[in-house]
């Protein structure tokens, strides 16, 4: 007699088969040996897919949640998951691509891993503020104008590129309002405007020079005649608008 028949299931593990054999005089005499079914299968374990994400609002950073993977194993046993670096969902992940691995473990020792990326993008544009509006006076046809820099800020970048249309200490003409444009570059390519004016007051009244004193006889046949003289002679820095005479 056998304990275990020829063709049974085992399952993983060992498992002693004993045999008994008995004669005519009812002496027995035993045997037994050892079934081993080795689990040399690793486990199934998938991962989640990548994460692509927006750095956090005034940060340089992105906080990523994701899922545990999914495993399974062909012995039905619980199967433990470790990680060769420890980063746990709700990773504040920097700008760039940051890779999550993932190990599974069955009873049998035997291994799997998989991994997935998180992939952060800086697009907030920087903050940035202009210099207030700057109003000079001259009495020349132009002025050099100069004003205070802009300033700029930005989530991922201590130093953000700012460029202007006109650069402090530029010449502007007498008369002019001139618009000027500002803009903050960070290094992802975010960029943010602004804009203030600058104003040039003419301050300088026109010059003016009459013809000198006129004197005329007047006719014998009446009280009055025609007097004629040169225009005066005028001149400005910005220019005459008119001339009048009373």
């Amino acid at each position: 007699t056998s304990t275990v028949a020829s063709g049974t299931s085992f399952s993983i593990g060992s498992k002693t088969v004993s045999y008994t054999v008995t004669d005519k005089a009812d002496l027995t005499t035993t045997c037994s040996f050892t079934v081993v079914v080795k689990d040399v299968t690793p486990p199934s374990i998938t991962c989640p897919s990548g994460l692509s994400l927006s750095t956090d609002q005034g940060k340089a950073f992105g906080t990523a949640q994701w899922s545990l993977p999914a495993t399974t194993d062909n012995s039905n046993a619980a199967v433990t998951l470790s990680q060769p670096v420890p980063l746990l969902s709700g990773l504040q992940a920097p700008l760039g691509v940051t890779t999550v691995s993932y190990v599974a473990t069955d009873g049998s020792n035997n291994k799997a891993s998989c991994n997935f990326t998180i992939t952060v993008s800086d697009n907030e544009v920087p903050t940035l503020t202009c210099p207030t509006n700057v109003v000079v006076n001259t009495t020349a046809a132009n002025r050099v104008v100069t004003w205070n820099s802009a300033t700029a800020k930005d989530n991922a970048d201590s130093k953000v590129a700012i460029a202007y249309s006109h650069a402090s200490g530029s010449t502007f003409d007498v008369g002019s309002e001139t618009t000027v444009k500002v803009t903050a570059t960070d290094d992802a390519g975010n960029a943010a405007t602004c804009a203030f004016t600058v104003k040039v007051n003419d301050v300088a009244p026109p010059t003016i020079t009459c013809p000198a004193d006129i004197s005329v006889n007047a006719p014998t046949t009446g009280p009055s005649t025609t007097v004629s003289w040169d225009a005066p002679a005028t001149s400005d820095n910005w220019g005459v608008d008119t001339v009048t005479s009373t």
